[in-house]
């Protein structure tokens, strides 16, 4: 008798951030809740595309798997113009407010916008820092 224990496939999820939160975000070992939960997405490049982000110049790729493990992660569809299909798409973990939640382990990438370039070799980060013109999807 074979048992197939496979956990749920969710493949890579990002996250957006300011070149101001970052030294945060690595500091504090996680992201923190400014609401009841953790927003993250499957578009790779959602910086471009949604007014909200438009300082967004940091891109964080984490394994959605291992998040799975340790973390509900709900899609869930942001449809702020009543129903005419213009919402985002986005990935939620429930969390409490202004608490932190721990994912740095699936982390797996940080993209930086060059034109942020200076402002975050100004952070002295000891994590590998890949800067680019575009984001592309994480490989």
């Amino acid at each position: 008798m074979y048992i197939i224990d496979e956990g749920k496939q969710v493949g890579v999820l990002y996250h957006f951030t300011e070149p101001t939160r970052l030294k945060s975000i690595l500091g504090n070992k996680g992201l923190k809740s400014f609401r009841e939960y953790i927003s993250f997405t499957r578009n790779f490049n959602l910086q471009k595309q949604s007014i909200y982000l438009k300082d967004s110049t940091i891109r964080l790729a984490f394994d959605g798997n291992k998040l799975s493990e340790k973390f509900k992660i709900e899609p869930f569809l942001d449809d702020v113009n009543g129903g005419r299909g213009s919402g985002e798409y986005e990935e939620r973990i429930v969390w409490p407010r202004s608490k932190i939640l721990p994912c740095l382990f699936a982390l797996k990438q940080i993209v930086v916008l060059e034109k942020d370039r200076y402002q975050v070799e100004k952070l002295n980060i000891n994590f590998p820092l890949y800067f680019v013109d575009s984001f592309k999807p994480y490989r």
